[in-house]
């Protein structure tokens, strides 16, 4: 009887799972922006907007040296994403759907064999404005690679997870 008492909690964990994962990647896919959170030099936060994809496991942003948040990833690669669903979708800026990410930000050389298609992708969601792009020496791609996260679902009801492994997620309580 134990054993079926298991397997059943194991199921429905399973199910809650892809269910939590359905919502969590529902936001990323709905989304061509995030606000991207980063430190000055000076350790000072600096946070802005920027288009970005998501592909196996990690982020990718197409970023500018004219923009601060790109010298401030080179000096501090610690970084931080927020991705929300849109308000229209609750009609209650505070009950709104979000994923706060945390991670670590990578330049990826242009002479890198992952380079050229990581743009093509970006150039699939982000339109025919990336061809441009691409053609500007100040534009850099950068990987971010996430390290934890936390999916608030609704009032009292968040996750936090280890790197985008949502098997790991845990209700988290805010203390």
């Amino acid at each position: 009887m134990a054993l079926l008492f298991l397997s059943r909690q194991r199921c429905k964990a399973l199910q809650n799972v892809d269910e939590l994962s359905e919502k969590v990647f529902a936001i990323i896919d709905l989304n061509q922006t995030c606000a991207l959170a980063t430190l000055t030099k000076n350790t000072k936060p600096e946070v802005s907007l920027t288009p970005f994809i998501y592909i196996d496991e990690h982020f990718y942003l197409f970023i500018s040296d004219l923009a601060s948040h790109t010298e401030n990833l080179r000096t501090q690669e610690e970084c931080s994403l927020l991705i929300s669903e849109p308000i229209k979708s609750t009609g209650n800026s505070f009950a709104q759907k979000r994923l706060s990410l945390t991670g670590r930000a990578r330049f990826i050389d242009v002479k890198s064999q992952s380079h050229e298609p990581i743009l093509n992708k970006f150039e699939e969601k982000h339109g025919p404005t990336v061809s441009l792009l691409k053609t500007l020496p100040d534009f850099h791609l950068v990987e971010i690679e996430i390290t934890n996260g936390r999916f608030i679902e609704s009032f009292g009801k968040a996750f936090s997870f280890d790197r985008m492994s949502i098997e790991t997620a845990q209700l988290d309580n805010g203390k």
